[in-house]
């Protein structure tokens, strides 16, 4: 005949499971949709179901709001052609065979709390192609600059950061996806046509 276990050792692995399934249950309810705001997860509706995106024809220097999240304005965006000159002494010209694009960006956070975003914005095509900012990009914009990746955006103060794209030859159509600060994992996005 096995040995009994002992009480106390089933009570605490009892008491383990009880509080490991309460940190999920309370993890779920308290993440963000994709309307930033806590509740049912992946769901921004009322029905629980997501919300489509908002299609948006916004241009350069208009601005898009994700209601109670943050405001994007994309300043300037420049096609640099298949070279990018580095900002320092110790880096080597980036060369593609595709084009380099250079976005400079403001964003305004609106949430009561400091964000910060790891998941940066993507440029698409007309394709459909994404296309994710250089890992190496801090060497290649405007010394002084700062990309966003991790940077704090504070309560409602506007902050400027810039990114370099590698896009491929011959990609027409493109846009900046602008993105709510709220959603960790799968943001809403609204699009700003770069005019090229």
């Amino acid at each position: 005949m096995p040995p009994r276990p002992n009480e106390h050792s089933l009570f605490l692995q009892r008491l383990f499971t009880c509080f490991a399934v309460m940190a999920c249950v309370i993890l779920l309810v308290a993440c963000p949709g994709p309307d930033g705001k806590g509740g049912k997860p992946g769901g921004g509706g009322k029905d629980g179901k997501d919300k489509p995106a908002e299609k948006s024809d916004a241009k350069i220097g208009e601005e898009v709001t994700f209601n109670d999240d943050s405001k994007w304005i994309v300043v300037s965006a420049e096609n640099k052609g298949k070279t990018l000159a580095p900002n320092n002494q110790f880096e080597k010209e980036a060369t593609t065979t595709g084009s380099f694009v250079l976005v400079h960006f403001k964003v305004t956070n609106l949430r009561k709390k400091e964000e910060r975003i790891f998941i940066t914005p993507k440029l698409i095509d007309s394709e459909g192609n994404e296309f994710k900012q250089m890992d190496m990009q801090r060497s290649y914009i405007p010394k002084g600059e700062k990309p966003m990746t991790g940077e704090a955006i504070p309560p409602n103060l506007p902050r400027g950061f810039w990114a370099v794209y590698e896009i491929a030859e011959g990609a027409k159509g493109i846009k900046f996806q602008a993105r709510d600060l709220g959603s960790a994992f799968a943001p809403a996005t609204k699009s700003i046509d770069l005019g090229f």
